[in-house]
């Protein structure tokens, strides 16, 4: 991870109940995926820890958690996704809107969003849920179920991706 400054802007209407204020604050941030990470256009790893210290010990930035998508949890892990594969930026959008119509246990939440790291622009992200165990993430009894992650490694550009969860 690397410290950065991040400033979050959105677009959407002020005043709907999902609109997020815009602001700047420090985050831990790494770039994320493998095919998805050659592109000019990286997605990216959020975290906005507790706090960073100098090489002398001394804290000098305070992280606090976020609420990016306006739905009343803050946490402190995202995912900004680039969608460079897919310019109109809409099949992880309806994908998520098709698995909460199906009902099932997780579809990240996400908002697009405009993303400037360090002064530098970087363009339309769309700022998901980091898929982990939690509360309004993966909601999983973490003593007895269980979460596995599939990757194929012969062919990431080709092969399906799963997620499955035991409860």
């Amino acid at each position: 991870y690397h410290t950065a400054t991040i400033q979050v802007v959105d677009n959407s209407e002020v005043g709907s109940p999902q609109h997020l204020e815009s602001f700047t604050d420090y985050v831990q941030i790494k770039v994320r995926g493998n095919s998805t990470a050659d592109p000019d256009k990286k997605p990216y790893r959020l975290k906005f820890a507790k706090e960073i210290k100098d090489a002398d010990g001394t804290v000098i930035a305070n992280f606090q958690k976020h609420d990016f998508l306006g739905q009343g949890y803050t946490k402190r892990n995202w995912a900004l996704m680039a969608n460079y594969f897919d310019r109109s930026m809409i099949r992880n959008a309806l994908t998520y809107h098709l698995g909460k119509y199906l009902g099932l246990d997780f579809c990240p939440g996400y908002k697009f969003v405009d993303v400037v790291i360090n002064g530098d622009y970087r363009g339309t992200y769309q700022i998901t849920d980091h898929v982990e165990a939690g509360t309004d993430r993966v909601n999983i009894d973490e003593d007895n179920d269980w979460m596995i992650e599939t990757v194929s490694w012969d062919s990431m550009l080709d092969t399906d991706y799963g997620i499955a969860v035991n409860t």
